[in-house]
């Protein structure tokens, strides 16, 4: 069954230990395990890289901003893995 897209429920939070935002993270890793097929990856780590990588602002408050959680950067980071093969 695929997933849809996490979206960023709290987009200004400022709280560290905010559940729904933990929840909307975890989400993020899980879309990214099942798009590509690939368990035991630490996810989140590459896409943060990637977003740097790409001069995209990656976080707000210590969470992921809402570039991070934009659609079309997800996708373009699925689709590069894919390319260079998960590597």
């Amino acid at each position: 069954m695929k997933t849809t897209i996490p979206a960023r429920r709290h987009p200004n939070c400022k709280e560290p230990l905010c559940h729904v935002c933990l929840e909307d993270h975890t989400s993020l890793e899980y879309y990214f395990t099942e798009a590509l097929n690939i368990p035991g990856q630490d996810w989140l780590s590459r896409y943060r890289m990637w977003l740097d990588e790409n001069n995209i602002h990656a976080e707000t408050n210590g969470w992921g901003s809402v570039e991070a959680f934009d659609p079309k950067n997800i996708e373009a980071f699925i689709g590069e893995i894919k390319k260079i093969g998960g590597e």
